[in-house]
């Protein structure tokens, strides 16, 4: 059976090369649907992944971390008389406008407030900067920023809004979906933003004691503190800033229309492709059943040829995929990669497809009949 199958596809090369360039195609349109679709998931919490709490406080019209509103400090207090609270860190987000002092361009940039006492990071390389912090007017740098805001090295001064200030560090992290991701003293933050009273907090950063259960804590805390303020873990915060970025926003819908555009054309391209290979070989078909084949072992050589398209064309799309992932990453800083469940989820993905393929190009196996052999 696979000796014949074989010989068919090696028969028509043309055509066996123009499917597997179709079924390439549509490997290729899924690995970037479903590695986009990730990479949104993976940014929508790449800067909480760099702080360090177990609990957060946000305000009831919390909507994602740059549209994060405020609430009264005043709950930082009542959260940290808790007994199993070692820490409660107040967190000022909210984005500004950077200006490339090369290009005079303007660039929306994210701004962290936090106290330079405070350990809010577990990430070395940020921690061991944050006391510098202190000093009026400085800043830390992602240098996964995007390189449109010019010179990023440290001593740089850099207009931030109307305000000039120096970079004295940098630290990795992500920015996410904005040009660039910046920490400053909660001092330098009000500052830049006209003033504003740290009294309003945007994010209550809350680090447990080590025994102590997220889950019961965080159900104490919401039967005491008043309406104003709202208790997440932080699993519940990610699934949160996932669920704005896939749903609330157009992101979801594009990317679930690509997948599924892209399954459909790799069904359309291999059912016409084998249904014309079929229908051309309606006489031959016709003789091995008048020799004595059962309809199950030619169903088997048109299902044996979209798996062969399945197989050989996975190939090359998936070294396509990896040299696109590389590429988006290098240009966009988003953490784009290949993973081996994506590898395999696609691999499965491509041979459903071909296989739905080959089961709808066999109702026209059926018309292979050998007595009009003889006519």
């Amino acid at each position: 059976m696979s000796s014949i199958a074989t010989k068919n596809l090696k028969h028509s090369k043309v055509r066996t090369l123009v499917a597997i360039g179709g079924v390439c195609f549509a490997v290729t349109l899924l690995f970037m649907q479903l590695g986009f679709f990730a990479t949104v998931s993976r940014s929508a919490t790449l800067i909480y992944d760099g702080l360090d709490f177990d609990v957060v406080l946000t305000s009831p019209n919390y909507v994602v971390l740059t549209q994060a509103s405020t609430f009264p400090r005043s709950r930082l207090h009542q959260v940290h008389a808790h007994p199993q609270v070692e820490h409660v860190m107040p967190l000022y987000v909210s984005r500004h406008v950077w200006r490339n002092p090369q290009t005079r361009f303007h660039w929306p940039t994210v701004v962290l407030g936090v106290n330079p006492r405070d350990p809010v990071s577990h990430r070395a390389e940020l921690a061991q900067q944050l006391l510098a912090l202190a000093r009026p007017d400085t800043l830390l740098i992602d240098t996964l920023s995007k390189e449109v805001l010019g010179p990023q090295e440290s001593g740089t001064e850099v207009e931030v809004g109307s305000h000039n200030l120096h970079i004295i560090g940098q630290f990795t992290t992500g920015p996410g979906f904005e040009a660039g991701l910046i920490v400053v003293g909660d001092q330098t933050f009000s500052r830049i933003f006209g003033g504003r009273p740290l009294s309003a907090v945007n994010v209550g950063l809350v680090k447990l004691r080590p025994s102590a259960d997220p889950e019961q804590v965080v159900a104490d805390l919401r039967r005491n503190l008043p309406a104003d303020v709202r208790v997440l873990t932080r699993r519940e915060l990610a699934d949160k800033e996932i669920h704005y970025w896939l749903i609330s926003t157009s992101t979801g819908v594009i990317f679930i229309s690509g997948v599924t555009i892209a399954l459909l054309f790799g069904v359309v391209i291999t059912y016409q492709v084998l249904s014309l290979e079929v229908n051309q070989r309606l006489p031959e078909y016709a003789t091995l059943k008048a020799m004595g084949f059962s309809d199950v072992y030619l169903n088997g050589i048109v299902l044996k040829q979209a798996i062969i398209f399945a197989i050989v064309s996975y190939i090359p799309g998936f070294f396509i995929a990896v040299v696109i992932y590389a590429t988006g990453a290098a240009m966009t800083g988003l953490p784009m990669g290949m993973t081996v469940s994506r590898a395999l989820a696609v691999f499965v993905l491509n041979l459903l497809l071909c296989c739905v393929s080959g089961v709808l190009a066999l109702r026209i196996l059926r018309r292979a009949d050998p007595v009009e052999l003889f006519h």
